[in-house]
Protein backbone atom coordinates (compact mmCIF):
# COMPACT_ATOMS: atom_id res chain seq x y z
CA UNK A 1 0.00 0.00 0.00
CA UNK A 2 3.14 1.97 0.81
CA UNK A 3 4.34 1.90 -2.91
CA UNK A 4 1.13 2.24 -4.41
CA UNK A 5 0.45 5.42 -2.40
CA UNK A 6 3.73 6.79 -3.33
CA UNK A 7 3.24 5.73 -6.94
CA UNK A 8 0.41 8.09 -6.58
CA UNK A 9 2.28 11.14 -5.38
CA UNK A 10 4.97 11.00 -7.40
CA UNK A 11 2.67 10.95 -10.48
CA UNK A 12 0.47 14.01 -8.58
CA UNK A 13 3.77 16.18 -7.61
CA UNK A 14 6.29 15.33 -10.04
CA UNK A 15 4.00 14.30 -13.54
CA UNK A 16 6.64 13.95 -16.21
CA UNK A 17 8.81 11.37 -14.19
CA UNK A 18 8.59 7.79 -15.14
CA UNK A 19 7.95 4.88 -12.73
CA UNK A 20 9.60 1.81 -12.83
CA UNK A 21 9.34 -1.40 -10.33
CA UNK A 22 10.09 -4.58 -10.03
CA UNK A 23 7.02 -6.92 -8.83
CA UNK A 24 7.69 -10.07 -7.85
CA UNK A 25 9.31 -9.11 -4.40
CA UNK A 26 5.73 -8.13 -3.11
CA UNK A 27 4.92 -11.81 -3.21
CA UNK A 28 7.43 -13.87 -2.05
CA UNK A 29 7.34 -16.45 0.05
CA UNK A 30 3.52 -17.09 -1.13
CA UNK A 31 2.60 -20.17 -2.80
CA UNK A 32 2.90 -19.90 -6.71
CA UNK A 33 -0.59 -19.70 -7.51
CA UNK A 34 -1.11 -17.01 -4.79
CA UNK A 35 2.15 -15.29 -6.08
CA UNK A 36 0.46 -14.98 -9.23
CA UNK A 37 -2.87 -13.76 -7.87
CA UNK A 38 -1.50 -11.17 -5.72
CA UNK A 39 1.46 -9.82 -8.63
CA UNK A 40 -1.48 -9.46 -11.01
CA UNK A 41 -3.90 -7.16 -8.35
CA UNK A 42 -0.52 -5.62 -7.62
CA UNK A 43 0.08 -4.45 -10.78
CA UNK A 44 -3.20 -3.31 -11.25
CA UNK A 45 -3.49 -0.96 -8.63
CA UNK A 46 0.06 0.24 -9.15
CA UNK A 47 -0.54 0.99 -12.99
CA UNK A 48 -3.88 2.81 -11.38
CA UNK A 49 -1.76 5.15 -9.52
CA UNK A 50 0.00 5.85 -12.29
CA UNK A 51 3.29 3.13 -12.98
CA UNK A 52 4.69 3.45 -16.02
CA UNK A 53 6.70 0.33 -16.01
CA UNK A 54 7.26 -3.13 -14.81
CA UNK A 55 9.88 -5.79 -14.22
CA UNK A 56 7.64 -8.52 -14.36
CA UNK A 57 7.49 -12.49 -15.86
CA UNK A 58 4.26 -11.52 -17.54
CA UNK A 59 3.54 -15.09 -17.85
CA UNK A 60 3.61 -15.65 -14.48
CA UNK A 61 0.75 -13.25 -14.05
CA UNK A 62 -2.68 -13.90 -14.22
CA UNK A 63 -4.86 -11.38 -15.83
CA UNK A 64 -6.90 -9.40 -13.84
CA UNK A 65 -10.38 -9.47 -15.39
CA UNK A 66 -9.71 -13.44 -14.87
CA UNK A 67 -9.12 -13.66 -11.15
CA UNK A 68 -11.75 -14.81 -9.03
CA UNK A 69 -13.79 -11.93 -7.03
CA UNK A 70 -12.68 -14.63 -3.11
CA UNK A 71 -8.82 -14.75 -4.34
CA UNK A 72 -8.84 -10.76 -5.48
CA UNK A 73 -10.35 -9.48 -2.28
CA UNK A 74 -7.60 -11.85 -0.75
CA UNK A 75 -5.11 -10.20 -2.41
CA UNK A 76 -6.68 -6.85 -1.82
CA UNK A 77 -6.40 -7.24 2.11
CA UNK A 78 -3.16 -8.59 1.97
CA UNK A 79 -2.00 -5.78 -0.11
CA UNK A 80 -3.71 -2.96 1.72
CA UNK A 81 -3.37 -4.00 4.95
CA UNK A 82 -7.40 -3.96 5.68
CA UNK A 83 -7.66 -4.87 8.73
CA UNK A 84 -10.09 -8.16 9.51
CA UNK A 85 -13.17 -7.81 12.21
CA UNK A 86 -10.88 -9.89 14.18
CA UNK A 87 -8.16 -7.12 14.82
CA UNK A 88 -9.37 -4.26 16.30
CA UNK A 89 -7.29 -1.32 13.95
CA UNK A 90 -8.47 1.48 11.97
CA UNK A 91 -9.02 1.17 8.36
CA UNK A 92 -6.33 3.72 7.20
CA UNK A 93 -3.38 1.85 6.85
CA UNK A 94 -1.04 5.39 7.86
CA UNK A 95 -3.50 5.27 11.44
CA UNK A 96 -2.50 2.10 12.15
CA UNK A 97 0.08 1.20 14.79
CA UNK A 98 3.37 -0.91 14.08
CA UNK A 99 1.80 -4.04 16.00
CA UNK A 100 -1.38 -3.70 14.28
CA UNK A 101 0.16 -3.42 11.21
CA UNK A 102 2.39 -6.63 11.41
CA UNK A 103 -0.70 -8.13 13.10
CA UNK A 104 -3.11 -7.70 10.42
CA UNK A 105 -0.52 -8.61 7.60
CA UNK A 106 0.16 -12.09 9.50
CA UNK A 107 -3.13 -12.36 9.24
CA UNK A 108 -3.41 -12.02 5.82
CA UNK A 109 -0.19 -13.84 4.65
CA UNK A 110 -2.17 -16.55 6.16
CA UNK A 111 -5.69 -16.51 5.12
CA UNK A 112 -4.15 -15.94 1.56
CA UNK A 113 -1.44 -19.18 2.30
CA UNK A 114 -4.18 -21.08 3.63
CA UNK A 115 -6.58 -20.53 0.52
CA UNK A 116 -3.98 -21.66 -2.20
CA UNK A 117 -2.59 -24.38 -0.56
CA UNK A 118 -6.42 -25.93 -0.20
CA UNK A 119 -7.20 -24.44 -3.71
CA UNK A 120 -4.49 -26.49 -4.93
CA UNK A 121 -3.67 -25.72 -9.35
CA UNK A 122 -6.49 -24.36 -11.15
CA UNK A 123 -7.26 -25.44 -14.40
CA UNK A 124 -7.73 -22.92 -16.80
CA UNK A 125 -9.58 -23.92 -20.03
CA UNK A 126 -7.80 -24.24 -22.86
CA UNK A 127 -9.31 -21.91 -25.85
CA UNK A 128 -9.51 -24.39 -28.84
CA UNK A 129 -12.69 -26.28 -26.06
CA UNK A 130 -14.30 -22.96 -26.23
CA UNK A 131 -16.96 -21.89 -28.30
CA UNK A 132 -15.79 -19.75 -31.41
CA UNK A 133 -17.66 -16.37 -29.95
CA UNK A 134 -15.98 -17.00 -26.53
CA UNK A 135 -12.56 -17.49 -28.14
CA UNK A 136 -12.83 -14.11 -29.86
CA UNK A 137 -13.92 -12.52 -27.15
CA UNK A 138 -10.62 -14.39 -24.99
CA UNK A 139 -8.48 -12.80 -27.33
CA UNK A 140 -9.36 -9.21 -26.01
CA UNK A 141 -9.62 -10.30 -22.23
CA UNK A 142 -6.11 -12.41 -22.37
CA UNK A 143 -4.33 -9.45 -24.82
CA UNK A 144 -3.00 -11.95 -27.22
CA UNK A 145 -3.28 -12.18 -30.92
CA UNK A 146 -2.09 -16.27 -31.24
CA UNK A 147 -5.13 -17.96 -33.03
CA UNK A 148 -7.04 -14.94 -33.69
CA UNK A 149 -6.99 -14.64 -37.33
CA UNK A 150 -7.55 -18.47 -38.28
CA UNK A 151 -10.68 -17.53 -36.00
CA UNK A 152 -11.57 -14.32 -37.43
CA UNK A 153 -11.82 -16.25 -40.84
CA UNK A 154 -13.82 -19.04 -39.37
CA UNK A 155 -16.49 -16.21 -38.02
CA UNK A 156 -16.43 -14.70 -41.70
CA UNK A 157 -16.96 -18.43 -43.17
CA UNK A 158 -20.15 -18.46 -41.22
CA UNK A 159 -21.44 -15.47 -43.21
CA UNK A 160 -21.24 -12.66 -40.25
CA UNK A 161 -19.94 -8.99 -41.51
CA UNK A 162 -16.53 -7.72 -39.93
CA UNK A 163 -18.43 -4.91 -37.77
CA UNK A 164 -20.52 -8.01 -36.47
CA UNK A 165 -18.20 -9.70 -35.07
CA UNK A 166 -16.63 -6.44 -33.66
CA UNK A 167 -19.80 -5.57 -32.12
CA UNK A 168 -20.51 -8.53 -30.98
CA UNK A 169 -17.58 -11.16 -29.50
CA UNK A 170 -15.33 -8.72 -29.41
CA UNK A 171 -17.06 -6.26 -27.64
CA UNK A 172 -17.88 -8.72 -25.09
CA UNK A 173 -14.47 -9.05 -24.44
CA UNK A 174 -13.81 -5.48 -24.17
CA UNK A 175 -16.64 -5.01 -21.83
CA UNK A 176 -15.16 -7.18 -19.56
CA UNK A 177 -11.30 -6.00 -19.64
CA UNK A 178 -13.40 -2.31 -18.92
Amino acid sequence: VETIDAIRLIKENIPFVKTVLGVSNISFGLPAAAREVVNSVFLYYATKAGLDLAIVNAEKLERFASIPVEERRLAENLLFNTPPPEIAAPEDWRAQSREQKIAINQFHIAAITDHFRKAGKREKKKAAELPLDERLANYIIEGTKDGLIPDLDLKRKEGVAPLDIINGPLMAGMSEVG
